[in-house]
C-alpha cells in the first residue's frame, strides 16, 4: 500500500496461490483477482500515460476486488449473470450508475472502458450491487421467532427475485470457453 505495487503481480496472487489447494479441494477457485489484473493492464494501456486515469483504475480495481472477496466471506457465490444491469450506453453514465456497474460484485467484469466519443464512467464497480444487498438481507436479517411470520417475511424478500438487478447465475451457468473445454474433457 506504499505505491510500490508491482502491477503484473498484485492481482494475480489470489488465483495463483490457490493452484495447489484447488487440486485438493474440488470447486474452490476464485480468479477474480486474475481477471481484474487483465482489466487493469488493458485500462492502463488505454489511459495513455494519464496518471489521473491510472490512479482511478487502480483505486476502483482494488475496491472491486475487496468487495468481491468480502462477498465470499459473507457467503455469496459468483454471480455470472449480474452484468446485465445496464445496457452498453447506460453503463458509462456515472450519474445513473453511481458506482454500481452490475447487479453484483460477485460477477467477473472487465474494466469498463468507454468507446471513443463517450465520456468515461466508472472503470470498475465500487459499491455493492442490488443482488448483493438483497441476498444479504435474506441471509442475515433478523429472524422472527414465530415460524409462520418468519416464512412470510422471507417470502416477501423472495417476491422481489424478478426485480431489475437481481438476476443470478452461478459458476455452473458461466459459459466462458473453459467450461466448454471441461465438458469436452469429460
Amino acid at each position: 500500500m506504499k505505491n510500490r505495487w508491482v502491477y503484473d503481480k498484485l492481482y494475480s496472487q489470489g488465483a495463483t496461490s490457490l493452484t495447489d489447494i484447488t487440486t485438493k479441494i474440488e470447486g474452490l477457485n476464485c480468479s477474480a483477482g486474475h481477471a481484474l489484473q487483465q482489466g487493469l493492464i488493458l485500462g492502463k494501456t488505454l489511459a495513455s500515460g494519464s496518471s489521473i486515469q491510472e490512479k482511478a483504475l487502480l483505486d476502483e480495481g482494488l475496491r472491486m476486488l475487496i468487495l468481491h472477496e468480502v462477498g465470499h466471506t459473507l457467503g455469496l457465490n459468483h454471480n455470472m449473470k449480474a452484468s446485465i444491469l445496464w445496457d452498453e450506453k447506460d453503463v458509462h453514465k456515472k450519474s445513473l450508475t453511481k458506482g454500481i456497474l452490475t447487479g453484483s460484485v460477485m460477477d467477473y467484469t472487465p474494466a469498463n472502458i468507454a468507446p471513443i466519443g463517450i465520456t468515461q464512467g466508472d472503470y470498475f464497480q465500487v459499491k455493492s450491487g442490488p443482488y448483493d444487498l438483497w441476498a444479504i438481507e435474506y441471509g442475515y436479517s433478523t429472524a422472527l421467532t414465530d415460524k409462520i411470520a418468519e416464512q412470510q417475511r422471507l417470502n416477501k424478500i423472495l417476491s422481489h427475485s424478478a426485480d431489475k438487478g437481481l438476476a443470478f447465475g452461478n459458476d455452473a451457468d458461466d459459459m466462458r470457453p473453459q467450461v466448454f473445454i471441461l465438458i469436452l474433457e469429460l
